[in-house]
């Protein structure tokens, strides 16, 4: 059968262009189209929508810092009303008017500092936003009348600040103070300062009350805004940093009433303004980058139903396009090839009717190759038969097997009959080898132990010829004695082991093996003791590769060519004949055997 010639669809569209032009007029055009249209109608609520967001969330938290600090304030004015200092200090100067020697003095000033700490304990200590608090008394030399937080660990370098430096600060405020609240920054630290006054004459102070104030808690709202990259408080014109770079004030912030926004662009907003309180002014500053959040709400939600809502034809025409173009096809060739898989070699399909012209192309090219494969095979089966009946000829017209079965038994009696029992046992030996070449049951597979029946008659009679030259070890797994192994496939592997591993000046040992592997096979493995030279090594190279052996192969070559392509054509490629040289100079002879439950029928 001759193939047929290839045929070109030239009205078919190329399927590459097919899908270009389909993907970027129906899908990519309108798409880019309504997206650059909504994107550009809701750039600017989105910025405006999230600029408000941002300015009440500022002014929010500003509000809460404000509040922290009037909360502070007030409990630093609780302080006038409570008798505690005021008590303790006029006992002091009682008794240290009164005192007779110093001793009594330092006793007085104990009890003052007693007092005070107590005091300043139960009032602050347990107030987040408080780090330490500080009564300074202008009449008293001494100024280490503190208590701290619970929670300070820094208390020793926050106390040192204070005596270097923001205590002076605040007996300079002392003269004009009154009863107004001032605040006081010492490099990193913040301090709140009022003087006590008698409740009766509140012009006339007789201490100081100073706490520093906690910045961590006091700049947490503030720092619980994502977006936010820099914020600057002013406290009375004192610039609190809460995270970020400085910002500058403006003249305009004071006069606020209202949180103020000014777009930096880029989505960078600078959100500012004022909180008014009755003891102090505080003014915000906080620069944020807008982008994170605009990326987010960038897709409103309207616009996504739209695209949706257009996506959903659009990917059903592509789904369609893809099952005429793409999907059909391909079953048809599938299904082409599954035609060819069964055996119908010479099987045709229409390339016209696949759709594109690339299809059409593959399609003609497996038209081609199911042309080809059905002129090998018949050319292969042809030569096949060709070969077998040659092989029967020959050996038909060698010798009458049956004739020569018949003489064998008479000359295997006449030996019994003069009592020469080694005769007689090598005879027997050579009938048992002449059924298995003869196989009058026609049966391709057999047990293991009937194939071992057959090579231990070989190796019986080729003891007898090579006598202690020839040793026989034989390492077989009883479970295996059963399986179901190819008719005298041991057989031409252990005469080419002895032929090879036995020379007339050195002794060979013979090693016979099956043992099993894995997923029911077994290795069967013959091994002599002698290595192969480099040119067997070559020569058994060539005869596994090649799969017709050349006219001069000797006998022995035909039959270990022979066994390869049994193994191969019965268990597939994982099986088959290998010849290697192991690393101890051995030769050794492998084959995998696949667990048969039942032998094949060969009698077609």
């Amino acid at each position: 059968m001759q193939p047929k010639t290839k045929q070109k669809n030239k009205k078919s569209p190329s399927l590459q262009w097919s899908l270009v032009f389909l993907i970027l007029g129906c899908w990519v055009l309108p798409i880019m189209l309504t997206v650059g249209f909504s994107g550009y109608l809701n750039s600017q609520k989105t910025y405006a929508h999230v600029s408000d967001i941002v300015t009440f969330s500022v002014e929010n938290a500003t509000d809460i810092v404000k509040r922290d600090i009037e909360s502070t304030i007030g409990e630093m004015l609780n302080a006038s009303y409570v008798p505690d200092i005021r008590s303790a200090y006029t006992t002091y100067e009682r008794e240290a008017k009164t005192a007779q020697d110093p001793a009594q003095k330092a006793l007085s000033l104990v009890t003052l500092r007693n007092s005070i700490q107590t005091f300043l304990t139960r009032s602050y200590s347990r107030n987040s936003m408080i780090h330490a608090s500080y009564i300074l008394f202008p009449s008293v030399p001494e100024k280490d009348f503190y208590a701290y937080n619970a929670g300070t660990t820094s208390f020793t370098s926050s106390l040192a600040f204070y005596q270097n430096g923001a205590a002076q600060q605040a007996l300079n405020l002392m003269p004009g103070l009154g009863s107004d609240i001032a605040f006081i920054q010492q490099d990193e630290h913040l301090y709140a300062v009022r003087m006590l006054t008698v409740v009766e004459n509140k012009f006339n102070p007789y201490a100081i009350l100073a706490v520093e104030v906690n910045l961590a808690p006091l700049y947490e709202s503030l720092q619980n805004l994502p977006t936010l990259t820099d914020v600057t408080l002013y406290l009375n014109d004192i610039p609190l940093v809460a995270y970020g770079n400085a910002l500058e004030p403006m003249e305009k912030a004071a006069e606020a009433t209202q949180p103020q926004q000014t777009n930096l662009g880029d989505g960078q907003l600078l959100v500012y303004g004022s909180l008014p309180s009755t003891r102090f002014s505080l003014q915000y500053y906080a620069h944020g980058n807008l982008q994170p959040l605009l990326k987010e709400m960038s897709g409103s939600t309207y616009i996504i139903v739209f695209l949706a809502l257009l996506v959903i034809p659009l990917i059903a025409l592509v789904f369609l396009f893809f099952y005429r173009k793409v999907t059909l096809p391909i079953d048809t060739l599938t299904q082409f090839a599954g035609i060819i898989e069964e055996g119908d070699f010479g099987a045709q399909i229409h390339p016209q009717g696949l759709g594109s012209r690339e299809f059409a192309h593959l399609g003609g090219q497996m038209n081609n190759m199911s042309a080809r494969l059905e002129s090998q095979f018949e050319r292969i089966y042809r030569e096949e038969l060709a070969l077998r009946d040659a092989r029967i000829k020959a050996l038909q017209s060698q010798i009458n097997p049956h004739f020569l079965g018949n003489t064998l038994e008479i000359i295997n009696w006449e030996a019994r009959l003069a009592g020469n029992v080694k005769v007689s046992q090598m005879l027997e030996a050579l009938s048992t080898m002449l059924e298995a070449v003869l196989d009058r049951r026609h049966r391709p597979l057999i047990h293991l132990s009937e194939e071992m029946m057959y090579v231990n008659s070989y190796l019986y009679i080729i003891g007898e010829r090579l006598g202690k030259r020839l040793e026989i070890r034989q390492e077989l797994d009883p479970a295996l004695l059963d399986w179901y192994v190819p008719r005298l496939i041991l057989q031409p592997i252990v005469e080419n082991a002895v032929e090879h591993g036995v020379n007339p000046h050195t002794m060979g040992v013979i090693t016979i093996r099956a043992t099993p592997t894995s997923n029911n096979w077994m290795l069967l493995e013959v091994e002599n003791n002698n290595a192969m030279t480099p040119e067997d090594e070559e020569n058994v190279r060539k005869l596994l590769e090649n799969d017709l052996p050349p006219e001069n192969d000797t006998a022995r070559n035909i039959g270990i060519r022979n066994v390869h392509q049994r193994l191969r054509i019965i268990y597939g490629p994982k099986s088959g004949l290998s010849i290697k040289t192991t690393k101890s100079g051995h030769t050794i002879s492998s084959m995998c055997i696949r667990h048969l439950q039942e032998p094949q029928d060969n009698t077609r």
